[in-house]
């Protein structure tokens, strides 16, 4: 375990799975306990939201503020498929990121995944990314956002956010350069200055999801919709 110099924060290893779940690894974790709210938050959370996809472990608190870990998870970080030296803000958000609504299955029969990385902040100089993987591989699409959710059919699929509902550029999924597989993703950055030139204060509700084309489908509505991600702005 390790300790701030302040004394507040107390970053550990654990093997327990009810500290701040979802946690089905079955391994050990690295976690943070706030001595002064008796929180305690999972520091090793895979950008989809759940823990890490394997063991996380020696934490180690700096004088910056930010803890260091060592992981062998590959979903810690966006991109990567190995392990590594991870560092971790310990700014954590009061309400984490959540996900919710039912995404749609693709054409090859993968579902969009919706998730995060970052701190949802208008100060934080580090822009909050929202991300979408397992989507189709060199496809336009563009993520949406709103203030409210609802779920209505929507192109053969669910639509989960409330009018008015706004998206960003469009742009493409990437990934495999040839053929077709689910190795495709999404991603837009919200720092201070993209939440400022749309009005979004701290303490606002954020939806987002993502839409995109999926001429591998059929029928009447070739587009894909991932499920939802519900993020409470920070200041």
């Amino acid at each position: 375990a390790s300790v701030s110099d302040d004394g507040r924060f107390l970053a550990f290893r654990s093997y327990a799975t009810n500290f701040d779940g979802p946690d089905g690894n079955d391994t050990q974790d690295v976690f943070v306990r706030d001595r002064v709210t008796g929180t305690t938050r999972l520091v090793s959370r895979g950008y989809g939201g759940s823990a890490g996809s394997s063991e996380s472990a020696s934490p180690v608190m700096g004088r910056n503020g930010r803890i260091l870990f060592v992981s062998t998870s590959s979903d810690l970080v966006p991109g990567m498929s190995y392990g590594g030296c991870f560092v971790f803000n310990r700014r954590i958000p009061l309400h984490p990121p959540v996900s919710y609504c039912t995404a749609k299955t693709n054409g090859l029969g993968c579902t969009p995944r919706i998730g995060c990385s970052g701190f949802p902040s208008v100060t934080e100089p580090t822009p909050f990314q929202v991300l979408c993987t397992d989507v189709l591989n060199n496809r336009p699409g563009l993520i949406m956002w709103s203030r409210s959710e609802v779920a209505v059919p929507f192109g053969g699929g669910t639509l989960c956010l409330a009018p008015p509902v706004y998206r960003t550029a469009s742009q493409s999924s990437e990934g495999t350069s040839s053929g077709n597989d689910c190795t495709g993703r999404y991603a837009s950055a919200w720092g201070p200055a993209q939440l400022g030139s749309v009005g979004v204060t701290p303490g606002e509700v954020i939806r987002f999801q993502v839409w995109s084309r999926d001429p591998l489908i059929g029928g009447l509505f070739p587009v894909g919709l991932s499920d939802a991600l519900r993020v409470v702005i920070q200041p």
